[in-house]
Formats: structure tokens, C-alpha cells, sequence
């Protein structure tokens, strides 16, 4: 049951537009290669991010739970890098 209360939460809590975009490239990961990650075309990427569209289904499950994780990987980077630098 907690797998099913995941997808649900990241079915309908998709960050803001500009977020989206802001996690994409603070990840340092283009257009390009997340919509290959994804199996769509980059122009709905480049419209998810200024919000003209919105992915839906399992597609929408899948690009909130990516950029879930690349959030994730980007602050545990910045980390990293910050504690190198001390």
C-alpha cells in the first residue's frame, strides 16, 4: 500500500513550472536527455516547464518521480562540493 500512496502523492504534486525547469538544470541534465529518459519528445518537456501543458497518467508519474530524485541527487552534489571546498 505505500507504493500506491507515492504514486498518488507524485501524481498530483507536481512542482511549479519554474521549478521544474530550476531542478532540470541545477541537476545539470538538458531537455534533451530528460525527455529521452522520459520516451517523449522534448517540446513537451519545454512545455511542461513554462506551463502551457501538463503531463498526465503514467507519463506524469514517472516525470514527477525523476525530478523527485534528481532534486535529490542535485542537493546531495551541492552538498558534497560544499564540504570539499571546507
Amino acid at each position: 500500500m505505500p507504493a500506491l500512496l507515492d504514486e498518488v502523492r507524485l501524481a498530483v504534486s507536481l512542482p511549479p513550472p519554474a521549478t521544474r525547469m530550476a531542478i532540470r538544470r541545477r541537476a545539470h541534465v538538458s531537455r534533451e536527455r530528460l525527455a529521452g529518459e522520459l520516451g517523449c519528445h522534448v517540446i513537451s518537456v519545454a512545455r511542461w516547464e513554462r506551463g502551457t501543458r501538463n503531463p498526465h497518467g503514467d507519463l506524469r508519474l514517472r516525470y514527477a518521480r525523476l525530478l523527485e530524485l534528481l532534486d535529490q541527487a542535485a542537493a546531495a552534489a551541492e552538498r558534497s562540493g560544499r564540504a570539499e571546498a571546507s
